[in-house]
Order: structure tokens, then sequence, then C-alpha cells
């Protein structure tokens, strides 16, 4: 490079390389502006001007970097201090200290200027000593005030130490007695009070023992009543509350038994409507709410009538046009599809008829032949297939001949058993089916020979009891009738003994309760009468129990009320009368709290007021005195409100002049200081107005040219830059003329495309926006040609899906309709898919309910069959649950009658056999309660016969031995009557019975020996009856199941064979019903599918052929469904591309060809889209340089011609930016001497004129420097000559002299003396009341306050005397108590008044002392130790204060005797200080007398 010249004045550098744009000239120098300019000589050359980074600011350094341009720099005015806060302005460095001042006297406040930061440590209060509380108040410092050790309780013992701190030892006061409570009382007395053991529990028993303590043993409430709730209320006693059986639901009936408690029954809610869905709840009770008949259905009637329930009636498709298929979908509703008559059967002629519909003619296939079956195949023609002469039933033999055609012979059934039916049927093939042996006689056993034939036989009822009379029913059986035992008499309990038959035993009437008296009688049965308890004292409860009977329990009258004295009067019972809370304290609320007692509680001395000091004392009661508001701040005026609180606020310091400025010092008050309004801005004229503040004038630099902005520079001053003609509008051509102005030309926007829109808008310029050639037609492609516009092509609506049909709306478009694929069948699932086409899947009937058999047909749809639960065993009860199934639960056979022995029968269900009650004992009647079981009741021996001694035992039972009437043969009856002959009649042995042989022995009597009826045959069942004997009844094998053989053999008992029902053939489904054999259905292969062939075959079963749909044309898909049968649907070949032609060929199916897009045109890039079709997109001829005109010729030439920025204008720097926009740059004129105004205009180009500094202040200099422009240098005033005078100066008039300020307060006078300011204080007077003190304040001047007197005890009443001045402190006045043994005393620091009671402790402590209340002295008294027991020696530890009751050593010799007697009394040991006595001679004299007595 080459620098061809300088020019020191612009700082402009010209060289040697040439250029065409600014861009070419770039020396990547941030501090210079660079350009491409135009010469006479060297043509486009580039040069560099430096730029300006002056920013006005006299606390930076400005400077230029080469990388980053202008530098500002903040001077650094960091004094290294930390504690003081550094800053710049306008040009002036200070440094003010920070203030750590917390304004809290309880703070040390310093700043460390290690670290900057402001410390304010808490100073230390605490002076060591436990018995002050340590504080610190923030405006007066620390304060260690003496702590109150007085607790206000008169039962301890206070005091403070240094070592130990506040302790409170409480008073000694246990006497050892768990039946007493010992206290200290307010008043500071002790007591031991007996303990109230009454617990107020009327539901136990309330004792104390001094060596157990207290004890409360419950009572027994239970009434033995299920419906009662059995419970002890505290204060009644015994409660037996009747239940509630109400479980608050509306759908039970709720009641109560006795014995087992509530029962909840279901109420029936079933309304016999159908129509409504019955139910009951809980919140709404009983409810039928109609059932929701809809079942969102299009294709039924839904309705519901009590008669018939819910109903969905088919609705009527029926178009009366059999060649329509008419059809119903639920979602939809009713259509009606032409029906395909085509049936591709080659063996008839198609067509339809609308009133009978599709007609195929079938052709005659007949070869007069019986032997075959003739038939057409679809496929094929005419079929003659041998017929199949099975007639489908077992019981014939079937053939075919052509001269007799088919014939079915009957078969042989005979299977010579005399117990079966022999038979056959289609159903069942031969059948042998058992006979019936049932003759309908439940008194028979019925059986069957197969040799002889059906048997009866008689069965035996008898069933050995003596409580029963027995019979047979020839309709259900045996009959044991239970007989009946009543004697109508309330007093005896009734039963029945198997053996012996009827007792009627007296029943026992006590009911173990001390409180009823008993008594049973015929007319009034039992009875239970209460006993009296009223023992007429109102202080007792009177109750009886079984456990205690009567009982008179004092009565509890503890209110539990804390503010009540509790008592009793025998007359009119409990007393409760008020106690007294007052505490003579004006400043506690008193009154009494249920359930504590009396509450003092403090009352609330807070007047809501913050401008008060609130408190109260026994001696003043409530105060509010005012607080103290001064801040000692000039700043503020200082007051307290109640709404408020105290106040600080600030002054006003505004003196009403905008040129000052306006502060406050609290040490001072309040300074007004000149504002200086110099803007440092050479484009205004500064002054100071005393209503507004500074006016800083602008000056006018309009030059009346309109091709430029005239503004000014705040450094430099005006500056007339050329304006920027750009209207930031694309659409046009702007340019500026000093006659013409500024000028904006439109563009021309026509691109020659029929295809485009062709525009202008500032926003985006020239745009070719295409245009829209949609026809509202959603069935056509709508796309455009540059050449003759827009094209609407039809478009294809094939979705080659075979499940819809295909067809297009010109508003909506394509439209591809699902078909109906319903097959009305609810046994299928009816759905279509692109894969699979129409398919009917059936539904899965399970409803995972084990308790149903499931199962759908066409008639019926999916049906749940509830399955049979009977096991026919009478001792389950049968259930089904859905999810385990089937379940037989054992039923319960309790009678809850304890007289019987309950078990179960599996063919008649429970059986309670009477027990016995036989004890073996001949003492007893032995009997059986329903309720209590067996009852053995002492027999009455005494039979009134003068002829027997009657007695009773064990061994030998009840005995009323005769007088010796014995011949001693065992078969005769020896008896004595009243008249006195003995009889020996001989005794009758038969006993009635068949079942047993009688004999008798002279020895033994009557023998009855059991005979054996065992025929050891298991087909039989012996018995043996007492009318008939020994009894062999055949049994029954008939299990009533017709799928069973049932037969008996005497080597292995009854058995149950299973028949066999399979007739091998697999078309037909073999089952077996208990009730008529085996049964064979013939099951049917009809699949409802018109593309199957349906068949059977015995061996394997059903068989359902697909049909065979090619027609071997690719451009079809052939399918064939139920609905419509086979079909051939042309196959959609739209590729959905726009850019191919689609058509089909038969033989290899659709063809997709692309076609040509070329427009021949070079200027545009040829494409297709596949949506919209060919595209041809004009090619980007754009270089992305806003600054070329960009274009594309017809050859294919693609030009980029520069834009034109110069604007003739010297002050300018013209360029064209990366974004499009020209700038025309001023160029910059500073000539970097702050003392010219650097300007340029286009006529002469770059100016600097000198500026001008005078300031018109005659307290300054002005000059000019170079480097920071005009500098005011201050004047200098002379002293004056009046040292009371000080020099200042006035920027109108200059120096001048003024008087010097002395400021002063209201408390002194001030005054100039030798330039030395002073003040004196004034004189306040002194006030006439001697209890006042005058004092000044800085601020309000004179005062007067009153003397404060305060001894610091608050036991004193302080005031002073308005004669002398002094203070008074005199002690208040203590309450005189009546009682001389409690003394009052006054705390000094509360000021609260205690009382606590003389002490009269001895240190014997065998010696009680008591004060007198009358004289305030202590009396003593011997603790009393004697045990009133003669035997012992009683005495009292002095030391410990416990009795000693010795046993005497009992000596022979009476004077030894006497003298270990007074050993033993006077060895206990007595003593004492003061006034304490020693032990009672008294005593000690009653025990010698009662030893004297011994």
């Amino acid at each position: 490079m080459v620098i061809l010249s300088v020019n020191a004045e612009t700082e402009t550098i010209q060289t040697s390389i040439s250029c065409n744009c600014d861009d070419d000239c770039d020396d990547g120098n941030r501090c210079t502006t660079d350009m491409c300019s135009s010469g006479l000589l060297f043509g486009k050359y580039c040069t560099h001007t430096e730029i300006c980074c002056d920013d006005n600011d006299a606390c930076t350094i400005d400077s230029c970097s080469k990388t980053t341009g202008c530098v500002h720099t903040p001077i650094n005015v960091d004094d290294k201090n930390p504690c003081t806060i550094d800053k710049c302005s306008k040009g002036f460095i200070t440094h003010t200290p920070i203030s750590c001042d917390d304004h809290n006297a309880c703070t040390i406040d310093t700043c460390d200027c290690s670290s900057g930061g402001c410390q304010n440590k808490p100073i230390s209060c605490d002076d060591g000593n436990p018995c002050t509380v340590d504080s610190c108040n923030n405006s007066t410092g620390c304060c260690n005030t003496q702590i109150n050790v007085d607790d206000g309780n008169p039962c301890t013992i206070d005091s403070c130490s240094i070592f130990t701190g506040v302790i409170h030892i409480p008073v000694m006061v246990d006497d050892g007695n768990p039946c007493t409570v010992d206290s200290c009382n307010k008043d500071g007395s002790i007591t031991h009070a007996l303990v109230n053991v009454d617990d107020n529990n009327k539901c136990t028993i309330d004792i104390c023992s001094p060596f157990t303590g207290i004890t409360h043993t419950p009572i027994c409430c239970d009434d033995n009543n299920a419906c009662t709730v059995d419970s002890c209320s505290n204060s009644t006693g015994c409660v037996n509350t009747p239940i509630s059986c109400d479980d608050n639901n509306p759908c039970t009936v709720d009641s109560c038994n006795n014995s087992t408690g509530c029962c909840n029954t279901p109420i029936n809610v079933d309304d016999n409507n159908p129509c409504t869905i019955d139910a009951c709840t809980k919140s709404t009770g009983v409810t039928h709410t109609p059932v929701n008949t809809d079942d969102n259905n299009k294709c039924t009637i839904d309705a519901c009538t009590k008669e018939g329930g819910v109903t969905h009636t088919p609705v009527n498709t029926d178009d009366n046009n059999a060649c329509t298929y008419d059809s119903c979908s639920p979602s939809t509703g009713i259509s009606h599809t032409p029906i395909n008559c085509n049936d591709n059967n080659a063996c008839t002629v198609d067509s339809c008829s609308n009133s009978t519909g599709c007609v195929n003619t079938p052709m005659s296939c007949d070869d007069n032949n019986p032997c075959t079956v003739d038939s057409c195949s679809n496929s094929t023609g005419c079929c003659n297939t041998p017929i199949n002469v099975d007639d489908n039933n077992p019981c014939t033999v079937d053939a075919c001949t052509k001269s007799t055609g088919v014939t079915h012979t009957p078969v042989n059934t005979d299977d010579n058993n005399a117990c079966t039916i022999d038979s056959c049927t289609k159903e069942g093939g031969v059948t042998h089916t058992p006979v019936n042996t049932n003759d309908g006689n439940a008194c028979t056993y019925d059986s069957c020979s197969p040799s002889t034939g059906i048997s009866h036989t008689p069965i035996n009822c008898n069933d050995n009891n003596a409580c029963t009379i027995d019979s047979c029913s020839n309709s259900t059986g045996c009959v044991n009738t239970p007989m009946s035992c009543d004697d109508n008499n309330p007093c005896t309990v009734d039963s029945c003994s198997n053996l012996t038959g009827c007792c009627n035993t007296p029943i026992n009437i006590d009911d173990n309760n001390p409180c009823t008296i008993d008594a049973c009688t015929k007319s009034g049965g039992v009875t239970h009468t209460p006993i009296n308890i009223d023992d007429g004292n109102k202080c007792t409860y009177d109750s009886c129990t079984k456990e205690g009977g009567v009982t008179h329990t004092p009565i509890s009258c503890n209110d539990n009320n804390a503010c009540t004295v509790d008592s009793c009067s025998n007359s009119t019972g409990c007393v409760n009368a008020p106690m007294s809370c007052d505490d003579n304290n004006p400043c506690t609320v008193d009154s009494c709290n249920n359930s504590t007692g009396c509450c003092n509680t403090p009352i609330n001395v807070d007047d809501n007021n913050p401008c008060t000091i609130d408190a109260c004392t026994k001696s003043t009661g409530v105060t509010h005195t005012p607080v103290n508001v001064d801040d000692n701040n000039k700043c503020t005026i200082d007051s307290c409100t109640k709404e408020g609180g105290v106040t600080h606020t600030p002054v006003n310091t505004d003196d009403n002049n905008a040129c000052t400025l306006d502060s406050c010092s609290p040490s001072t008050g309040i300074s007004h200081t000149p504002i200086n309004c110099n803007d440092n801005n050479a484009c205004t004229v500064d002054s100071c107005s005393n209503s507004t503040g500074c006016v800083n004038t602008p000056m006018s630099c309009d030059d009346n040219n309109p091709c430029t902005v005239d503004s000014c520079s705040n450094s430099t001053g005006c500056c007339n830059t050329p304006i920027n003609v750009d209207d930031n509008n694309p659409c046009t051509i702007d340019a500026c003329t000093k006659s013409g102005g500024v000028t904006h030309t439109p563009v021309n926007v026509d691109d020659n495309n029929k295809c485009t829109y062709d525009s202008c808008s500032k926003e985006n310029g020239v745009t070719h926006t295409p245009i829209s050639c949609d026809d509202k037609n959603a069935c056509t492609v709508d796309s455009c040609s540059n050449s003759t516009g827009c094209v609407n092509t039809p478009m294809s609506c094939d979705d080659n899906n075979p499940c819809t049909v295909d067809s297009c709306n010109n508003s909506t478009g394509c439209c591809n309709t699902p078909i109906n694929v319903d097959d009305n069948n609810p046994c299928t699932i009816d759905a279509c898919t692109k894969s699979t086409g129409v398919t009917h899947t059936p539904v899965n009937t399970d409803d995972n309910n084990k308790c149903t058999i499931d199962s759908c047909t066409k008639e019926g749809g999916v049906t749940h069959t509830p399955v049979n639960t009977d096991d026919n065993n009478a001792c389950t009860y049968d259930s089904c649950s859905p999810s385990t199934g089937i379940s037989h639960t054992p039923i319960n056979c309790n009678d809850n009658n304890a007289c019987t022995v309950d078990s179960c029968s599996n063919s008649t269900g429970c059986v309670n056999t009477p027990m016995s009650c036989d004890d073996n004992n001949p003492c007893t009647v032995d009997s059986c309660s329903n309720s209590t079981g067996c009852c053995n009741t002492p027999i009455n021996v005494d039979d009134n016969n003068p002829c027997t001694i009657d007695a009773c035992t064990k061994s030998g039972g009840v005995t009323h031995t005769p007088i010796n009437v014995d011949d001693n043969n065992k078969c005769t009856i020896d008896a004595c009557t009243k008249e006195g002959g003995v009889t020996h009649t001989p005794i009758c042995c038969d006993d009635d019975n068949a079942c047993t042989i009688d004999s008798c022995s002279n020895s033994t009597g009557c023998i009855n020996t059991p005979i054996s009826c065992d025929d050891k045959n298991p087909c039989t069942l012996d018995t043996c009856t007492k009318e008939k004997g020994c009894q062999h009844t055949t049994m029954t094998t008939d299990d009533n199941n017709k799928c069973t053989i049932d037969s008996c053999s005497p080597t292995t008992g009854v058995t149950h064979t299973s028949i066999n029902c399979d007739d091998n053939n697999a078309c037909t489904f073999d089952s077996c019903s208990n009730s008529t054999g085996c049964v064979n259905t013939p099951m049917s292969c009809d699949d409802n599918n018109p593309c199957t062939v349906d068949s059977c075959d015995k061996k394997t079963g059903c068989c359902n052929t697909p049909i065979n749909v090619d027609d071997n044309d690719k451009c079809t898909i052939d399918s064939c469904t139920k609905q419509g049968g086979v079909t051939h649907a042309p196959i959609c070949c739209d590729d959905n591309n726009a850019c191919t032609v689609d058509s089909c060929s038969k033989s290899t199916g659709c063809v997709n060809k692309p076609i040509s897009c070329d427009d021949n045109n070079p200027c545009t890039a040829d494409s297709c889209s596949n949506s919209t079709g060919c595209v041809n997109t004009p090619i980007n001829v754009d270089d992305n340089n806003p600054c070329t005109i960009d274009s594309c010729t017809k050859s294919g030439v693609v030009t980029h011609t520069p834009v034109n920025v110069d604007d003739n204008n010297p002050c300018t720097s013209d360029t064209c930016n990366s974004d499009g926009t020209i700038t025309h740059t001023p160029i910059n004129t500073d000539d970097n001497n702050k003392c010219t105004l650097d300007s340029c205009s286009p006529k002469n180009g770059v100016t600097h004129t000198p500026i001008n500094c005078e300031d018109g202040n005659k307290c300054t200099i002005n000059s000019c420097s170079p480097s920071v422009g005009c500098v005011s240098t201050p004047i200098s005033c002379p002293k004056p000559k009046d040292k009371c005078s000080i020099s200042q100066c006035d920027s109108i008039k200059g120096c001048i002299e003024v008087p010097m300020n002395c400021t002063s307060d209201k408390c002194n006078e001030a005054s100039c003396c030798d330039g030395v300011c002073t003040s004196k204080p004034i004189s306040c007077p002194k006030p006439k009341n001697k209890c006042q003190v005058s004092k000044c304040d800085l601020i309000k001047g004179c005062t007067v306050s009153n003397v404060v007197c305060d001894d610091g005890n608050a036991c004193t009443q302080d005031s002073c005397c308005e004669d002398t001045g002094k203070c008074i402190f005199e002690p208040i006045t203590l309450p005189k108590n009546k009682n001389r043994c409690v003394i009052s005393k006054c705390d000094p620091i509360k000021g609260t008044i205690t009382n606590s009671t003389v002490s009269c402790e001895c240190d014997d402590l065998c010696n009680i002392g008591e004060c007198c209340e009358d004289t305030g002295k202590c009396n003593y008294r011997q603790k009393d130790c004697n045990d009133n027991n003669p035997k012992t020696a009683d005495s009292c530890d002095s030391k410990t204060g416990k009795c000693i009751n010795k046993p005497y050593s009992v000596i022979s010799s009476g004077s030894n005797l006497i003298s270990g007697l007074i050993g033993g009394l006077i060895g206990g040991g007595t003593g004492g200080n003061g006034d304490c006595k020693t032990s009672s001679k008294l005593d000690y004299q009653l025990k010698i007398n009662q030893l004297v007595e011994i």
C-alpha cells in the first residue's frame, strides 16, 4: 500500500489502493472509518478517517482499540480504604466514610479496615450474680436488677445465694397415712384431711385402709338379658339400657330377642314390576327406579310393561322389495342394499323379482334310481350320488336295492332281564331301562330280582323310645310322634325319659338373689318379689346386689365444682354452698372456675394507647404514664398519637427555591446549597430559575436545506447531516434535491407469470404471490400453468379397502363409507378389516360365573343358565359363588334343646335324638330340661305305706322295706297291704317284644334275651320289631338315575354302573338325561355362510369347505361374504401421486407411469410434487447481496448489478449495508481540539470554529484547554478586615464581605468576638413548688418537671414534701389479721403482700405444737401413741416422731413386772426445748393401772 496523502485537519489518510465499494477498503482497524472515494487523478481510492471516542464524561479515560473500537475506562477512585464510599461525579472524586452507628447503646460500633464491614458487637451485661436479672436497654445500656425470690407460696422457704441461685424448699407435710391428704395451705398452715374415698362412681365400693390405701371395688350389673347393654353410670349406678336394634337402615325390620339379641331382617323391596329396579339403600330407603329401556340400538323400539317387562321390538326394515337386502345398523339405522342374485351355481338361472326376490331356477338331474341322490354341483353340474340309507335310527337295519328301494328292518331289543324294560328309540338306540320298583308306599322296602321280578317288604318303625308314639304313614313312612308330658303346673319341669316316659319335677325357685323373696303357685307361677331397701337417710344410696345383699352406701356430694363447699344433710341431702374468691387486689379480676377453683386473673392494663406506659400496683391501681418522644434529632418533629404511636416526622427542608440543594443534619439542622446548572453541553445556554431550577435553552442549527437533518453535538455544537431519503419502502426509488425535496418513485412489479399475483408492500417488498386455483370442488386436484393459468383435474377416491363403498362429494371430497357387516346373529362379533374383509367371530359367552351354563343361539342370544346346585344331600346347604362355583355347606342341626343328641341324615336331614338322663341313681327322678339339660331330682321316698321302711341309697336306691314277706322266689311279687295280708303274686315276664325270648329264674327273676336278626346278606335291611320280630327287607338299588344300571350282589352290595351313550357318530351330540336316559342329538353343520359348502362326516364331523372365488383378473378383488356372496370389486390403482398416470392391466395389475414436467425454460427448476403435480420454480438468482440487482435472461445468464450509493455530498461516507439499506454516514469532523466547534457543509466541507468559553460569572477566570475544553477557575477573594466577617463571591457582584453566622439554641445566647463565636447559657427561673425543678431544653427552652421520689422499694409509698422538697418514703399499711398466728409481709420488689403462719415446730417431734389464734403463741400437746392394748408399752421416739408399741416382758415377780413396765414406758425417750412439753404422765399412769389389773 502506498500513502498518497494525509489530511492532518481531518485525520484522513489517502492510499493508492483501488476500490469499487467501501468493503474493499476495510483495514481491520475499528478506530477508522473506511471509505471508497472518487478522485480526479487516481479514480476510486481508499480513505481511512480516525473515529472520535470522546464520551463527554470527565470520570472516564477515552481511548480506541484497533480490535474492539472505542474504550471508556473509568478512572480509579479507590483510596484503598474499605470503610469509605469512593465516587466520581462530573470529574470530582469523593471518599465518604461509611456509618456503622446502629443507634443501640447495647453494641460497640466500629468499621473493620481489613474487611470493610461494620461490626456491632453486643456488650456483656453479666455481673456474675445469679440473684440479679441482667439485661440491656437499647437506649440506656446495661441494667442489673435484683430478682424477686418470693414465689408467693407460704409453703416454701425462699432464698437466693451467689453459689446456688434461687431455691424454694417445700415445708414437710407428710404424716405417713395414705388415708389422709397432707397439704400446706395458702396461709401456711398444714392440714391432714381425711381423703375422699368417694371416686364419684356409683359403680364402685370405695374404702380406705391405713395399710392398703384407697380401693374401688367394681359392682356387677349383668341382668342376663341380650337385649340390654349392661353398664354402670358413675352418677346413678347400674344401668341396663335397652339396646337399640335400629341399624339406621330403612331396608330392615329391626327387633330384639332376649336370649340372642338384635335381629335385622331385610324387607321385601320387590314391587312385582319388571319395569323398575327395586332396591333399598341406607340413604334413600326403598326405591323403584324405572329401568333404562334404551339399548342404544336404532334397530329396536324400546318399551317396558308390567306384563312383558323390558322389550326391544325389532323395527320393520322391510321395504316390500324382495330385491333389496333390508337391514338395520344399531348405530345408523335402517338400510336397503340391492341383493346379489348370482348364486355362483351353474345349476340355476339367476334373476330377481321385486315381489319374490331372487329366482334361482334349478335344473333337473333325476336318474330314476331310488338308491341315488340326484343333485347338481355349483361348479360341475349334475351329480348322482349313492344315497345314504342310514336313517339315523339305531333301531333299524338299513339297506337299498333298485327293486325295493330303501328298507329299515327293526332290531331285537330283549335282554332276558325281568328288572328292565327293553326298547329302542331314534335318540337313544337300544335301551334296557330299569323297572320302577316304587309302589308309592313309604311303609315298604321295594326291590327287584332279574329272575323273579319286583317285591315290596314292610319296614319296621319302632324307635325304642318310651317318649314317642310309633306308626307308619303310606305317604311319608315312619312317624314317631313325641308324647306330651305337660301337667299344666308352672311349678314343675315337664320332661320325658326315653326309658321310663313322662317326668314332672318340682322346679328350683331360688334365684340366688338375696334381694328377692322367691315363691311359686299354680296360678301365679314363679315370683321373685324385690325386698324393701330404703333406710330413710337421704345421704346414703340404698341398693341390693346378688353378691353383697342390701347396702347403704354414703352418697357423694362432690358436685365436681371447685367453687362450692360440699356437705350432706340426712333430711335434705346434698348441700353445695358457693365460696368467696375476693383477694382484695384492684389489679386482679376475681372469679371461680368450676374445675380449678378460685382464679385471680391479672387485669389487662393496656389502654391501647402506644403513647403511655401501662402498669398496676395494689396501692395506686392502674396507671398510664406518658412516654418520652424526643429522639435528639434536629431533622425530625417528634410526637405520639393513639393511631400511629411515637413518630419522628422528617422536617420539611424545601425552601421553595429550585436553585438550591436542600438537606438536613441531625446535629446542625437544615441547610440550602446552590446547585450547579452547567450541563457541559455546547448546544445549550445554561441559567437557573428560582421557580423551575436549571434552564438549559437549546440553540437553533437550521440551515434551510430540505435535504439535511439539522442537529447539535453536545461537545461540538451544530451539525447539519444529509437526511436519509430511504422511506423503508422497497416499493419506491428514493431521492432528494434542493428544489424538489425528497421523492419516492414506485417500482415495476410485473413478472409475466399467469400463476402469480404481482404486488409490492412495505413489509415484504415486491412479491409474486401464487394465485389460488381452488375451484371449491373437493373432487378435483387443483394446479396452475404459467402460460394458461388454473387447471382442475378430477381425483380418484378408491381407498383399496374392501370394507368401504367409495364415492366423492363436491363439498367434502372423497367419502369411503363403511359397509354394513351385521349378520343379524347375536352370537357373532361382526367386523371388517383391509386384510380379511368382513368377518363374523363367535362371541365369548363366558361370563366368568361358575354358577351359570353359558351358551348362545340366534333366537335367544347369549344366555347364562343357572347351574343345578342340589347334591341330594339333606345335610348340606347348597349354594353357588360366581368366583368359586358350587358349594355344599353342612347345615347346623343344633335345635338348642339340651335334651337331644343332634345329628344329620343325608336322606332326611337333621335328627334330634332324645338323650338318656339316667344317672344310675335310684334316688333321683331323672328328667331333662330343654334349656339346661338333664335334671336328677331327689325323689320323695315316703310311700305313705305303713308296711314299708322308706329310704334311698345310691347302692340300694329307694327302699320301702316291707315287713318280711319274701318267699325267696324271684318269680313272685311279695307285698304287704294296709289291710295287712302278705301276698306272693307270680310275676309276668312277657315284655310284649317279639325281639326277645322271655323267661323267669327263681333266683334272678325275669330274663328277656334279645334275638339276632342278621341274615348276613348286604342286599337286605335287617331289623326287628316288637310286633313282628325279625324283618329282612330287600334294599332298594334305584338311584332314580336313567343313566346308571342299578343292582345289588350278596358279595359286593349295591352298585350304580354308568351306561354308555356313545353312538360312534361324529355328527351327533351324545349325552345322557337323568330322567330319560341316552340322548343322541344330530348336529347342524350349516354355518349360514354362502361362501362354504357344508357337510358332515360320521367319523370326522362337520366340514365347511370355502368356495373358489378367483376370476383370474388382476384388476379385481375377488371375495365372498355372508351377505353378498361372491363379488369381484375393481381395484383402485390411484397411487395418490400427481406425478404419475394411473391405469390397470388384467394380466399384471396396476400401472403407474411417471409424467414429464420440462417447461423448456432455463430460468426455472423443473420438478414434480406427489401432491400437486408439476412444479416449475424460478431459479434462485439471489447472490445474498442486497447491494446488487440480481436477474436471469432468456438465454439463462444470471447477472448481479451493484446499486448506486453516491449522494454527491462531501460530508458523508456513502455505503450499501449487508441488509440492503444505503447509508450516508456523516464524516468525522472532530479535530480532537476541545476548543473548536467542528462542522461540515456540502458547499464548504469541514470547518473548525473556535468556541467562546466566557460564562458571565464574576467568580471565575475562563480559558480553554485543547484536551478538556472550557475551564472555569474559581477566583480567590481577599480576607476581610473585620474578623467577625467572612469573604465570599457573588456570581454577579464578585467578591463581597458578609457577617459571620453564629448559630445557637434556646438554652444559649450566641455572639461573635474577635472572629470567634461564643455562647452564654440562659438562666431559668426557680419554681415556687419545691417538689418541682427547672431545666432548659435545647429546642423548647425553659421547662418545669416534678421531682422523682423512688426508693426502689415496692412496699413504701413514695412522695415529695412541697415545703422542703425532700422525698418521703412511708411503709405501706399491712392488713390486720384476726388470726394472730398469721403474719403479713410485703415483697419490696413485687409489692405483693403474703401471709405466713407462726411456726410451732419443736426439736422433740413427739410434741405437736399449735398456734393460738387469739394470742399468736404456740401451745404444745404430746402425740397420742396409745394403741389401747394393755399388753404393750406405748411411747414416742422424739427424733422421728414415730409411735413405739413394745410388748411387755412378763416376769414371775410382781415387782420386776412393775419395774419392767415403768422402764418400758419411760424408755421411749422424751424431752424438748423452750415451751415444748414432755410425754404425758397420764398416758403412763393409764398403762400402769391396766397392767396392775392384769
